[in-house]
């Protein structure tokens, strides 16, 4: 790395929520001194990154990436991948508080 420090969020994020994730994780990452390596993916190679390049619609009562914005490689990706919509679930406050609801989740 030359001695530069690289961050899983490189530069600016335009939201909150992803620069408080970004800064959590490496504050996590040095209390375990983990010495974590980054490697940068170019947007459009990323198939991580297709959904910040076109949005959701809804569609059939969930929500897909919208077709008419999709490029023909990223419709062959999203394809492959059988990439589809799942809504965030976030843990209750009580299941955060139990670890062995966590050690079961992870064996499932």
């Amino acid at each position: 790395m030359g001695g530069q420090r690289a961050r899983a969020v490189h530069g600016y994020s335009h939201a909150p929520e992803m620069a408080s994730l970004s800064d959590a994780l490496h504050l996590l990452l040095a209390g375990l001194s983990a010495t974590p390596r980054f490697l940068h993916v170019p947007g459009k190679a990323n198939p991580a990154d297709i959904p910040s390049r076109v949005p959701f619609v809804r569609r059939d009562g969930s929500h897909a990436l919208d077709p008419d914005r999709l490029t023909p490689a990223d419709a062959r990706v999203v394809a492959a991948l059988r990439a589809c919509y799942l809504p965030m679930a976030l843990p209750t406050a009580a299941q955060l508080g139990n670890l062995e609801y966590f050690i079961r989740r992870g064996a499932g």
